[in-house]
């Protein structure tokens, strides 16, 4: 609330219906009010603030399909011009179409960390004489 306090406020009455207030007067669970923040979609105002801002206004999955599809189009095309081409090397790569450009995530997300194993205990050294761990 403290980062994008505006943005979920207009996003909880835009998407939901609900008034953030509800949370502060007890008739909606704060509990309920996260997971709806949590859930909302990749177009809405919060989603944009926590991806990088004003550029991505617009970028819903729609858009970068649409994008992914352009790539390919373009990419068949240089394929097609390189081996029809007496000299494939000339023929110039085409630059991706222009997207927002990313930041990466302000909070790690617990569960990637887990997954890469960050955090976890170091394994243990198997060798020659090496104990192998049982599990408790």
């Amino acid at each position: 609330m403290e980062k994008h306090g505006g943005e979920i406020y207009a996003d909880l009455l835009r998407y939901y219906g609900v008034d953030v207030h509800a949370v502060f007067d007890g008739s909606l669970p704060p509990r309920h009010a996260l997971a709806l923040v949590e859930y909302l979609p990749i177009e809405s105002a919060t989603a944009v603030a926590r991806r990088g801002g004003a550029e991505f206004y617009g970028w819903d999955r729609q858009a970068y399909l649409t994008a992914d599809l352009i790539d390919a189009v373009l990419h068949l095309h240089h394929v097609t011009l390189s081996s029809n081409a007496k000299n494939p090397k000339k023929v110039p790569t085409p630059d991706p179409y222009p997207r927002p450009k990313t930041k990466g995530p302000t909070e790690p997300d617990l569960l990637l960390r887990k997954l890469r194993g960050e955090g976890a205990p170091p394994a243990p050294k198997l060798g020659p004489g090496s104990l192998i761990p049982l599990p408790s």
